[in-house]
């Protein structure tokens, strides 16, 4: 009912689409005035005004009708305020952000989200990990310049070992499916490792069963026949919860117990330990051996992601060179920091560098890191094969992942991933021997198979 507003008050309306005000007027003809309190209700009568720009400014022009006991009314009871405006400006992108945030995290799972974060904000609050190796070893090298004579001894100020032939090279690495790459290695070092020691195992580090890819094309490998020393482990599943870095561990372990029990390596035996695609260059290798180095050193290794076609930093450097030193425990295979010298630019890490998109597939549903993949909701959209496609030959991560980098420069750099190169100068030899065979590894070869 009308009659129970208050006396002299304004209320807004729609009416006919149009905005309208209801003044009530309190000059009523041939009434007396009543008392606002005993006799409010029936007293006023009320009159529909269309609402112009002069009634909605403040203070009310004198005469307009809209007071209250003589007073203008509130701009709280016309408009709406400066300060609510300047609220609302402040609470609205808060409110975008908040909904962003949740939307993401219902697609794409807490896990992504709280990588986004972590990555994102990594600078503010991060920094290059001191545990890292600091202490670099100036690299001269030059193609066509002996590595490993009394010379390149001097040039990085260490002498040349009496009799280094004598004493063997070990070259240790453990095999999934990275075929392709093994044969990079092995025809890069073929010159100057003695031994290859190759392990891979039935079962990947999450556990589910695989083939024995090196068994399966040993055939390719005949020509270092008499160099290889090759093991395959059973592997084992995971228990519920269980964490692959876990089985990784244990993997490594058996490496170091065959090469002490079938190897048996003497004392003075140099032993080379990386994963398959950290591969070192021959000359590197070649340095190493001739040269009285302090050992353990670590290799800084160039490194790659999906080609030689993408580069992205120089940051790999968990590739090592020991003594053998009668083995466990003062030498054992490993993959963590040793020492913190490091030979600088001594090679190639070139990560995910497979030619199907299927090895892709495996390689991210498989390996320790499989958490990136499976902690995303929508984990399946990432496995498909047109998705992968894509960030192969664009540089984006396959996980959809941010850079792990420590400066804001460096992360604006490589936000939407690696940079093309137009550069195949300074590659594995035999990338460049068969570029036919390695199209996919050099520039303008990202087209995959399958």
């Amino acid at each position: 009912m009308l009659g129970a507003f208050p006396l002299a008050e304004v209320h807004q309306v729609a009416v006919d689409n149009e905005l309208k005000l209801l003044v009530v007027d309190d000059q009523h003809k041939g009434k007396e005035e009543m008392s606002r309190r005993s006799k409010r209700e029936g007293s006023a009568e009320y009159q529909e005004l269309p609402l112009t720009v002069e009634d909605l400014s403040y203070p009310p022009p004198s005469g307009s009708g809209l007071s209250l006991g003589g007073r203008p009314l509130s701009r709280r009871k016309t408009i709406l305020t400066g300060r609510n405006l300047c609220r609302l400006c402040l609470i609205s992108p808060l409110l975008v952000i908040l909904g962003a945030v949740g939307w993401y995290a219902i697609v794409r799972g807490l896990r992504p989200l709280a990588n986004l974060f972590t990555y994102g904000t990594r600078p503010l609050w991060d920094h290059q990990p001191e545990s890292d190796p600091n202490i670099f070893v100036p690299h001269l090298y030059a193609a066509g310049v002996p590595p490993d004579d009394r010379a390149a001894c001097a040039r990085h100020n260490v002498t040349l070992r009496a009799n280094p032939s004598v004493r063997r090279l070990i070259d240790a690495t453990i095999v999934s499916t990275e075929i392709d790459l093994l044969e990079l290695r092995m025809r890069e070092l073929e010159d100057v490792v003695d031994v290859f020691v190759i392990v891979e195992s039935e079962r990947t580090f999450m556990g589910t069963a695989k083939n024995l890819s090196f068994a399966q094309n040993r055939n390719r490998f005949a020509r270092w026949e008499s160099k290889i020393r090759y093991m395959a482990t059973p592997g084992r599943e995971l228990a519920p919860g269980e964490d692959p870095f876990r089985v990784e561990k244990e993997m490594r372990e058996a490496v170091t117990d065959f090469l002490a029990k079938k190897v048996q390596p003497a004392d003075t035996d140099l032993l080379f330990m990386s994963d398959v695609d950290e591969i070192p260059a021959a000359h590197s290798l070649a340095l190493l051996k001739a040269c009285d180095f302090p050992l353990p050193i670590h290799l800084q290794l160039r490194q790659f992601v999906y080609s030689f076609e993408f580069p992205t930093d120089s940051g790999s450097w968990r590739a090592q060179m020991h003594e053998w030193l009668g083995g466990p425990p003062q030498t054992a295979y490993m993959h963590s920091k040793a020492t913190d010298r490091v030979l600088a630019d001594a090679g190639w890490h070139c990560s995910f560098c497979f030619r199907s998109i299927s090895d892709f597939v495996f390689k991210m549903s498989s390996y320790s890191h499989s958490d990136r993949l499976f902690g995303n909701n929508n984990y399946q959209k990432l496995l498909n094969p047109v998705e992968i496609q894509r960030k192969i030959c664009s540089g984006e991560d396959v996980f959809g992942l941010l850079p792990e980098v420590y400066t804001w420069a460096e992360l604006l750099w490589r936000w939407n991933g690696a940079t093309k190169s137009p550069s195949a100068v300074n590659v594995p030899k035999a990338v460049i021997q068969d570029s036919e065979r390695f199209r996919y590894l050099l520039p303008g070869g990202c087209v995959r198979d399958d």
